[in-house]
């Protein structure tokens, strides 16, 4: 379970800031019922093998988004932006490492602009954002931006951008802000009391759903729709599991050791990230090196929570499910070792007949799955 969580859990050690805030005027989405065990037909899944090829190998895969008829990809290791057909078959990687135009150095994720038809690479260490063509992913321009972690594109246009270290404005600091695509016009949001040396996230603090974007810190459990402004739109609770409180944070934080490394052996949620369909919230959080599931259902407003290998063996999804990625079509998208799936007797049919026809070497295979 160790190896699995190291997996899943990218720490960037880098600034941050937070406040803890509780807002008791929107509803509470709790993850706290235990799972029941369920059988794998209550699941769809579908199974998609990415092409392997010298040019298209794959450490671990970050994003993935499925636009046009493309599967986009972020690697995250290798840190290569590639692309396949629906079908798996590789078709291109887009850009490249380096300093000369049109390359990078330390990206971080991308964004699919529909209007400007462009492939955006987002820079952390350069501090710009890299345009390419979406249709034949030759470079474009390059815009120079400020200092930022994460960004999100919404749908009015305009770009939000999170930094851990807060944005600064009038004595204050600020989780957000957002610009317009000129990165012009800032409006400040979200505003953050606690700061640290060092952060621990999971992946990116945005979701999208239904056109919609949603951005939660790691310490609060308040889920906020952006666009021009902020709106709290519901709270999250873990059941026994609790977010660190501020108290704590600061006293960990002034320690020789620091919060990080404290929250990896407490009982304290020390990470969550969420995913979003038409029927389902998913949160994937951590607590003490643990990795839990959780799915509510917007319907009937029951929740469900696993650990994740009481998740896999209920789905019997085999091959070490990595973390969910994101969502297509209202499937919850993961991937799948090839490594560890060799290992293992498979028992969904369609699993079994493309893991016959890989090899351990192979890339990720991903993993589309909702319930029905």
């Amino acid at each position: 379970m160790s190896k699995l969580y190291i997996c899943l859990l990218s720490l960037f050690l880098i600034s941050c800031s937070t406040k803890i805030r509780e807002n008791s005027n929107i509803p509470t989405i709790a993850f706290d019922l235990e799972g029941k065990p369920f059988c794998k037909d209550e699941i769809v899944c579908d199974f998609i093998p990415l092409e392997t090829n010298e040019k298209s190998l794959i450490k671990k895969i970050s994003q993935i988004e499925f636009f046009d008829n493309r599967i986009f990809i972020f690697d995250n290791v290798n840190h290569l932006f590639l692309v396949f057909d629906m079908n798996g078959k590789f078709i291109t990687q887009v850009g490249d490492y380096g300093q000369g135009p049109g390359e990078y150095t330390l990206p971080i994720q991308f964004c699919i602009d529909k209007e400007k038809k462009a492939f955006i690479i987002c820079d952390i260490d350069t501090q710009k954002l890299v345009y390419y063509n979406l249709d034949n992913y030759t470079y474009m321009y390059t815009e120079n931006v400020s200092r930022y972690t994460y960004c999100s594109l919404l749908e009015n246009g305009k770009f939000v951008w999170f930094y851990t270290a807060g944005f600064n404005s009038e004595g204050k600091k600020y989780y957000l802000i957002t610009t317009d695509q000129q990165f012009k016009n800032k409006n400040y949001l979200c505003q953050a009391n606690f700061t640290s040396h060092f952060g621990m996230l999971t992946g990116s603090l945005f979701h999208n759903f239904d056109k919609k974007t949603f951005f939660h810190t790691s310490f609060e459990p308040t889920i906020w729709e952006i666009t021009t402004n902020a709106t709290p739109r519901y709270n999250t609770s873990f059941g026994k599991h609790k977010l660190p409180p501020l108290k704590w944070l600061k006293e960990q934080e002034s320690s020789s050791v620091g919060y990080v490394m404290s929250i990896q052996n407490t009982n304290y949620v020390s990470a969550y990230n969420l995913t979003e369909n038409s029927t389902f919230i998913n949160v994937l959080y951590y607590v003490n090196k643990s990795i839990y599931l959780g799915f509510y259902n917007k319907q009937t407003k029951v929740n469900q929570k696993y650990t994740y290998p009481e998740f896999i063996k209920y789905a019997e999804i085999d091959g070490a499910m990595s973390e969910i990625l994101g969502v297509y079509n209202d499937y919850f998208i993961a991937t799948l070792s090839p490594s560890i799936l060799k290992k293992y007797t498979i028992r969904r049919n369609n699993l079994r007949i493309i893991a016959e026809k890989i090899s351990e070497e192979d890339n990720p295979i991903l993993c589309l799955f909702k319930f029905k």
